[in-house]
């Protein structure tokens, strides 16, 4: 792992709100930076529905081509703006990642933005913007599960690998 880097709690997007209450409580009691969502989006809305009960960062954790990016880009900019600005963006590292992120922090700034390449983009625009400026932050991403016999990660809440919780290992993006 690069000095960069950050390790944050992976939340299933399958988790309740009970549940996910509980563990943004124990991953901010225990100094986790962030907890990163996966899957579809109602799983981070949920996150960022959090923010504002916990103190922590939220963040989405989206593959390259899982949406339209610029529809993708739309529905991020809508939950930084649910989330108080505390939504954080990453991308699944592999093909593709750094034009969706090239895509995304454009878009989150709320400018009209065209493009062609490999994510051509005609007039596209986020209204509202994200609530921070430029955009909310983006980072590359790799999921990281420990093996079973192993410590849980520094900074993590005790018992994340018994509650069907990940690891998520990001770096900032450097667009």
């Amino acid at each position: 792992m690069t000095s960069s880097a950050e390790i944050g709690l992976l939340i299933p997007a399958e988790t309740g709100w009970d549940e996910a209450l509980e563990w943004g409580g124990r991953a901010a009691s225990a100094g986790a930076g962030r907890l990163w969502g996966t899957g579809d989006l109602a799983g981070v809305a949920l996150l960022a529905a959090l923010a504002r009960r916990v103190d922590v960062r939220v963040g989405a954790v989206v593959g390259a081509g899982s949406a339209p990016t610029a529809v993708l880009a739309k529905h991020l900019t809508g939950l930084d703006v649910v989330a108080g600005g505390r939504l954080d963006v990453a991308v699944e590292a592999g093909p593709g990642a750094g034009a969706v992120l090239a895509v995304l922090a454009a878009l989150g700034g709320g400018e009209a933005y065209h493009a062609e390449g490999p994510i051509p983009v005609a007039g596209a625009r986020c209204l509202p913007p994200a609530a921070q400026r430029p955009a909310y932050p983006l980072w590359t991403a790799r999921p990281v599960r420990a093996p079973a016999h192993a410590p849980e990660p520094a900074g993590t809440p005790a018992g994340w690998s018994e509650a069907g919780l990940g690891v998520v290992e990001v770096t900032p993006w450097q667009g």
